[in-house]
């Protein structure tokens, strides 16, 4: 396995202050959430087989799903990183307010009722305050506690 601890020399990055290594860490990130999220559908669809070990299966997917969810922290965490660097660069002294992240992280994760959920909220764009703006608060209020819903 490659040594991918960052180098004192010149000539190797130096840990999460080179942008590079990040880039390459969030590469890795990707990889490790795309394996674990197979791992974990596989042991889903294993559980339904008729001589499943049920229990060993559930901490596995269990500990995998913990796993999951800590990459996706630090993955979240990574890009934030690289977000703010990003917009500190050129765009500063402009008075524009930076885009918010589009990337669900591991908080939104855990405020969600299931993985399904925070697939499918994990590919929204946020809503903007121009969007809050256009809203009908009372169209929405009666929406919200309507019982035809």
């Amino acid at each position: 396995m490659q040594d991918e601890t960052p180098r004192n020399d010149d000539s190797r990055p130096k840990g999460l202050s080179s942008a590079e290594y990040r880039q390459r860490l969030l590469h890795k990130l990707d990889c490790l959430i795309s394996v674990l999220e197979v791992a974990i559908g596989k042991i889903a669809n294993t559980m339904e087989g008729p001589e499943a070990n049920v229990d060993r299966l559930n901490r596995i997917k269990s500990n995998l799903e913990n796993t999951l969810a800590i990459c996706r922290r630090a993955k979240g965490t990574l890009q934030s990183r690289i977000a703010s660097e990003s917009n500190a660069g050129p765009a500063q002294g402009t008075g524009e307010r930076p885009s918010p992240r589009t990337n669900a992280t591991f908080r939104s994760y855990v405020e969600l009722s299931s993985i399904d959920e925070f697939r499918k909220f994990k590919g929204l764009k946020a809503i903007t305050r121009d969007e809050i703006g256009e809203v009908d608060l009372d169209e929405l209020a009666r929406k919200f506690f309507s019982q035809d819903a």
